[in-house]
């Protein structure tokens, strides 16, 4: 008869129960410890390298971790009753057919062996198995159907392999998968098609894994997916709708990717709770990033290099929000003052390692938070700080934590390194510099004396303008050289005051008719309205209301402006007795209403 270990192990046990007063602790091997009450063995660091058979047959609980065990093959078939069994840290390689086929085992750690490959049989039997973990093995692949009749199963890692392929029925027959881990394995992209068996499915890790890009089909088959880890996978690129049919995810980790603008993916996921988008190269975190993420509770974004503004509404949405993690953002210098003055559920705030040199009393709702931590900045310790170094010294201290009291002054140079508590308040300088407080009130007092003197002139030029002349049918005073060589040109109509002015250009006299030029140039007034070339014939026809007019004179002594330059700088004005120049010349009407017209004569 051949003699099978499982025989061998029976018939162990039938001898040791014969002596129904033999000693359990005579079958516990050697640096193990057994707890037949409670029927569990610890075997950890015990330097096995066979598996025990000389165990209690109705165990329950195994842990074989860090040992040297390399052949399991038909050792478990004695323990029925077995629902614990960790082999993690062995050298196994092979794991055979249908050798857990224990129907009550619930937890099965296999991590760090040497394992390559699994069969469609390597877990049949398993039926109430609930956690699977393989991670840091060797596997490259997963065939179809490797889970079958795992029913039970809502916990499978795979981390740390070298797993490329997927096979779309891989995980066919999980009906109760919760999480599953895949972290750190050869995936060059999202394996949406094996995701097809997974609609149960509510936490997903991919993290490090060279995806580069997310398309917008990814996570199709995930819509009860409820936290997604993208940490460490070098995505540069996020399709808009990546994350469309994630109605139920609440937690997202972004973090340590080339994303270099905040993607419009994730402003679109009305139900996140945590978004983690830290180390990236995102330089701008802007009002409309979050603008739907209206149940957001808790964001991070830190050791991202290229950040160096907040927007002060970027929260402006996130009401609900009680966390933000902002540290070791090394662009970072300032933070708004009223960015956190709108979140009345805000209990923790860590600014550590940033380049903040100074903070406003308004920023920082110190009485309302659980913690805040200012420390690792470069913080100037002076009257800027006042506020915080007597929060420090009030009995709120007490309830905080992560250092709070540990904030270090970088600057001015005698306070550096201090502790910020440890200051008297005279150190702040509050007092503030004699010699300056001078100088700004002398400065005062002179812009003050001189916008009244200014103000006193421009009241008496609106009250008596000098040497006006209005508009009057009488063209002989429509202009007229004044007597310091100037020419002034007003218009007037109604009770409004000059709403038309011009203003010549300093000639030495204005010329008898029929000879030389004048030169005219606009000046802006109170309540003066734009000027607007208007072109006339010989025959004249009507201007446009509330415009500054131009016509063609033919009178003798008729002064014809040129105003072919339409920035009206310079104007110039040639006098001539009914010449061709005169007909092809434009001059202004004094009058904006409409029919009356008056020439500039000399």
């Amino acid at each position: 008869m051949k003699l099978t270990p499982a025989t061998i192990i029976s018939v162990v046990f039938a001898v040791a129960f014969v002596c129904e007063k033999a000693d359990a602790r005579l079958f516990c091997p050697l640096r193990c410890r057994c707890n037949d009450a409670e029927l569990t063995v610890n075997c950890q660091d015990a330097a096995l390298d066979v598996f025990p058979l000389t165990l209690h047959p109705m165990l329950k609980e195994i842990r074989l971790s860090r040992n040297s065990i390399a052949n399991i093959l038909s050792a478990f078939g004695v323990y029925s009753e077995l629902e614990v069994l960790d082999l993690s840290t062995n050298r196994i390689s092979n794991l055979g057919e249908r050798n857990f086929a224990l129907v009550n085992l619930r937890e099965l750690d296999l991590s760090c062996n040497f394992i390559k490959e699994l069969s469609v049989d390597t877990f049949h039997g398993a039926e109430s198995l609930q956690i699977l973990v393989l991670k840091k093995n060797s596997l490259t692949e997963l065939p179809a159907n490797v889970f079958h009749g795992l029913r039970s199963l809502e916990i499978v890692d795979l981390s740390n392999n070298h797993i490329s392929t997927i096979s779309p029925a891989a995980f066919a027959g999980l009906d109760k998968i919760k999480r599953l881990v895949l972290r750190a394995n050869h995936f060059r992209s999202v394996p949406t098609e094996s995701f097809i068996y997974l609609s149960s499915l509510r936490s997903l890790d991919l993290g490090s894994n060279a995806l580069s890009m997310l398309d917008q089909a990814a996570f199709y088959h995930l819509q009860n997916l409820e936290e997604l880890e993208l940490d460490k996978c070098g995505i540069a690129q996020v399709d808009p709708g990546t994350f469309m049919e994630l109605n139920r995810l609440k937690s997202l980790n972004l973090q340590y990717n080339n994303i270099q603008s905040f993607p419009a993916a994730v402003s679109s996921i009305e139900k996140l709770q945590e978004l983690n988008i830290g180390g990236n190269l995102i330089a701008r975190l802007s009002s409309k990033d979050l603008r739907q993420s209206y149940r957001l509770k808790k964001i991070t974004i830190s050791h991202s290099e290229m950040l160096e503004r907040i927007d002060e509404d970027a929260f402006a949405a996130n009401l609900d929000l009680e966390e933000v993690i902002f540290e070791f953002n090394m662009q970072l210098e300032r933070i708004p003052t009223n960015l956190f003055g709108r979140l009345p559920n805000l209990r923790r705030v860590s600014l550590r390692g940033n380049s903040i040199r100074t903070i406003d009393s308004h920023t920082l709702p110190v009485e309302l938070l659980a913690s805040f931590d200012l420390t690792k900045n470069p913080l100037e310790c002076n009257c800027e700080l006042q506020w915080l170094w007597r929060y420090l010294q009030s009995d709120y201290l007490s309830s905080m934590t992560n250092g709070t009291s540990m904030i270090r002054c970088a600057g001015p140079e005698p306070l550096h390194s201090e502790l910020l508590m440890n200051l008297d308040e005279s150190d702040l300088n509050c007092a503030g510099d004699p010699k300056r407080g001078l100088l700004v009130g002398g400065l005062t007092i002179f812009c003050a004396i001189l916008l009244a003197v200014g103000g006193v002139l421009l009241w008496y030029r609106r009250r008596s303008p000098p040497n006006q002349i209005t508009h009057s049918q009488d063209p002989v005073k429509a202009l007229k050289q004044l007597e310091n060589g100037t020419v002034s040109v007003y218009a007037q109509y109604q009770d409004s005051r000059y709403p038309y002015v011009l203003q010549p250009t300093r000639i030495p006299t204005l010329p008898t008719p029929n000879m030389g030029y004048a030169g005219l140039t606009p000046k802006s007034y109170p309540s003066t309205r734009e000027l607007f070339p208007q072109t006339r014939n010989s025959a004249g026809s009507n201007i446009n209301n509330n415009h500054i007019g131009v016509v063609m004179p033919h009178s003798q002594g008729n002064v014809c402006i040129d105003t072919s330059n339409h920035a009206y700088q310079t104007l110039g004005s040639a006098l001539s007795s009914g010449s061709s120049e005169c007909e092809s010349a434009k001059y202004f009407t004094l009058d904006g209403r409409g029919d009356q017209q008056s020439s500039l004569y000399v």
